[in-house]
Parts: C-alpha cells; structure tokens; sequence
C-alpha cells in the first residue's frame, strides 16, 4: 500500500497473550530497540520493536508483535515487519510559518495552539523550542498515508492547518497509523503534557487557563476543531471533551471544560475531568483528599459537598455528590457554589 512495505506472518503457539508479549520482549530482535506496547480488545496484547532508519531509503522500520486468545490454551499471533519509504518532503523547515496546531483526543479532551516561526511566537508554550525541532526534522510538518493498527487508548492525533512559506499546509499524525507514529510521538513531546493540562492551580486556574486571562487566548486553546465564536464580553462557554465520564459508581456526564467571563477575562473555570489537585487525584473522594488537604474546609452545596480553599487570588472548590467527584471550580466569587 502507498507509503508503507508490510511482511506479515502467523504463528500459533501455546500460552497466554501476556506471556507470549513478555517473552518477545526478553527475546528483543537483534538491533532493536523496544518501543510502544499496550492491550487492546478481546485479550489482545501487542508490543512493538524499533530499528535504524535506512539512510536516505527508509524510516521507522519497525517489528509489531499482536497476540490474541486461542482454543485449547493457545495464542495466535500476528508478526509485521514494516518500514516506510521515506518521501520527497514538499518542502523544508525553513521560511516562515503560521500554523494552527490541535492535539486532538486527548484523554482531557482537544487543545488548539498558535504558532509562528521566524520569528518565532504563538499561544503555544515554548514556541521557539518547536521552531528548532522542525528546522531539525521538516518531517514533522508533512504527513503521508498509512495503514491504521492497534495503539494505546487515549492516544492523541496532532493536526497542523495554515501557512508554511507561502505555501497552504494540511497535515494530521497519529501513533495509530503507520509510518506516521514518529512524528506523532514528536509531537506529543513539543506540546503540553495531559499532566501540565490537568492540574489544578489552586485559587489561580486549571492546566493552561487562568483567571484573568484574556477570552480570546481560552476560546483558541479549549475549542479545538471548532471554529471560533465571536467575542462575548460576558458569557459562559461550554467545551466538550468528546466523551463522558462517570466516577465511584456516580451517573455518567459529558466530560469537559466551562468557562466563565466578564469584560473579556475569566472569571469562573469548571471541568470533570481527571484532575490533579496539590498532587493527588481529585477523583479519589472527599476523604482521602482531604487527609491530604486538611487545611480546606468541608462545605454543603444544595445535594453535594465541597472541599473549598480561599485567598486573596481566588477560590477553589473540589465538588463531590456522595463519594463521587463530580467537578472541579475555580473562581474569583468569594461565596456560593
């Protein structure tokens, strides 16, 4: 198929997925290195094995081992030996860029960022630090077809939209196609962490989006795909994650982000995704967190209950219904919940 050379071949062998993946691991090929694993439906279990680039031919030439159940105690199990071709790139990392860059799929939903090049600047953090990477490897900003495999769930896809010297620019990666998996993983080095998006700044803002900061720069970082409403002044805006959650046994809700804004600035940040607040899980429960935060106080909200921190800066709410998280607020409001 374009772009991608595929040898496969089948093996049934006695065992269980997990111990056939584990002895392929202690058994590494000659001249690999190992590289991604996981589990997937059914059983499934997978690992992957990556080798040398061929100079000026090839890269990402890689081993991907997949191992399911079969009758009788026995595993059947799927070997591809794989490389891409490596294409004429339409272009190098020289020149001047202004690019939209979403990290898609994330398991805290899609985050759009600016970004420039010569000079460098953006919305996305260490804008300069992603200039040097593609000046080092044009690869980054051109992706090419490839056949779809298993990958780790929550795996993020990463799709690049404006100008490159001159010249319209249209690429999308992700760890879940072939050939495109490198780039993918670049990518996912050079723009914030689920950890940096997910942890909350007590009384100042959760991840990338703080109180006070202008509605423009939070609508261009949480709307992802969507295309930009115009200007409120005073609103509140929704951002969906693309999924739902539900925790401790709680009722399932659509995951994702509110914001709240007056004269152009936030005011109010709510999210009920998997959160982080002074180290620990804010899913953990009220108890366990507050053992960790005993200087919070417990309050009643109508049906549920809150650890809340306050300061000049702002306030800080954990909500929980029962022993279910249900949401984390954080606000320049000196009352109510």
């Amino acid at each position: 198929m374009p772009h991608l050379v595929d040898r496969h071949e089948f093996f049934v062998v006695p065992g269980t997925p997990a111990s056939v993946i584990g002895w392929m691991q202690r058994h590494r090929p000659a001249g690999s290195r190992q590289d991604d694993s996981g589990a997937g439906s059914a059983g499934e279990q997978w690992t992957s094995f990556a080798f040398t680039s061929i100079h000026g031919f090839a890269g990402w030439p890689d081993l991907v081992v997949n191992a399911v159940p079969a009758r009788g105690g026995r595993v059947a199990v799927r070997v591809d030996a794989q490389v891409a071709p490596q294409p004429r790139l339409p272009g190098n990392g020289r020149g001047a860029g202004d690019v939209r860059v979403m990290e898609l799929g994330t398991m805290l939903g899609s985050f759009g960022y600016e970004l420039r090049c010569d000079p460098a600047g953006g919305t996305v953090p260490h804008p300069a630090r992603i200039c040097a990477a593609i000046m080092r490897h044009p690869a980054l900003l051109y992706s090419f077809p490839g056949p779809g495999h298993s990958c780790p769930a929550g795996a993020p896809t990463v799709s690049i939209a404006g100008r490159w010297n001159g010249k319209p620019l249209h690429s999308r990666f992700s760890v879940c196609t072939g050939g495109q998996e490198q780039q993918a993983g670049a990518w996912a080095g050079l723009l914030p962490s689920t950890t940096a998006l997910g942890t909350v700044h007590i009384d100042r803002g959760i991840g990338l989006v703080s109180l006070g900061e202008r509605e423009t720069a939070v609508v261009g970082l949480l709307r992802g795909p969507r295309h930009a409403p115009g200007p409120c002044r005073r609103c509140t805006r929704s951002f969906g994650a693309g999924f739902s959650v539900g925790y401790g046994g709680g009722s399932t809700q659509r995951a994702g982000w509110t914001v709240s804004f007056a004269r152009s600035r936030v005011t109010r940040i709510e999210s009920d995704l998997e959160l982080t607040v002074a180290g620990a899980d804010a899913s953990s429960g009220l108890a366990s967190l507050h053992r960790r935060l005993p200087s919070w106080r417990v309050r009643t909200c109508g049906p549920s209950r809150a650890l809340v921190h306050s300061s000049p800066a702002g306030r800080t709410l954990v909500i929980y219904r029962g022993a279910a998280f249900q949401r984390v607020i954080v606000t320049t409001a000196r009352s109510g919940c």
